[in-house]
């Protein structure tokens, strides 16, 4: 059977989008991603947003910290999201499926996790994402002087260089 295909959206002005790749054993799938590298932008995440393009992603990192049990709830969100929790190599260690808007439960990974990454409920089944698979940064640069930099003020790069090594496409 044909590989599914995800829907682009157009980026809103002012939103910073990098791309991450989620490679499963049936294909890859690009989404843009913004990024959650600091406590507000973690605890904020996609709250109170009516709806998220379905190429769109929120990738959260954790600057500085050892891979732990992350616990994430949907406390405010009001659409359903697939949660998927991720190894500093970029592995897969668990999903939380098409979780409840709005529910105060935690929903923790299943194993040490780095990184997290939120996308549309029920996309993990419909693309066969399964834990295991693979998610892979691509450090893009932006014209902010010589070689630009990554996100707004050049931390994820330190991320993408410290803490995420495995998960970034050399």
């Amino acid at each position: 059977s044909a590989k599914p295909k995800l829907s682009v959206s157009t980026p809103e002005a002012g939103v910073h989008l990098e791309p991450v790749e989620v490679v499963t054993p049936g294909g890859s799938y690009r989404f843009q991603a913004e990024i959650a590298d600091d406590f507000e932008e973690r605890r904020v995440g996609l709250m109170n947003r009516p709806t998220l393009a379905e190429d769109r992603a929120m990738l959260f990192l954790f600057p500085g910290q050892e891979p732990s049990i992350q616990g994430f709830w949907m406390k405010d969100t009001l659409i359903p999201l697939d949660i998927i929790y991720l190894a500093p190599d970029g592995r897969i260690v668990s999903i939380a499926r098409n979780t409840t808007p709005l529910s105060e439960e935690s929903l923790p990974s299943a194993g040490p996790a780095s990184a997290v990454l939120e996308i549309n409920g029920g996309l993990s089944d419909r693309l066969g994402i399964a834990p295991g698979d693979r998610v892979r940064l691509f450090a893009s640069t932006r014209a902010e002087g010589e070689g630009g930099s990554i996100g707004r003020n050049g931390s994820v790069l330190t991320v993408l260089a410290a803490d995420a090594k495995g998960m970034r496409v050399r």
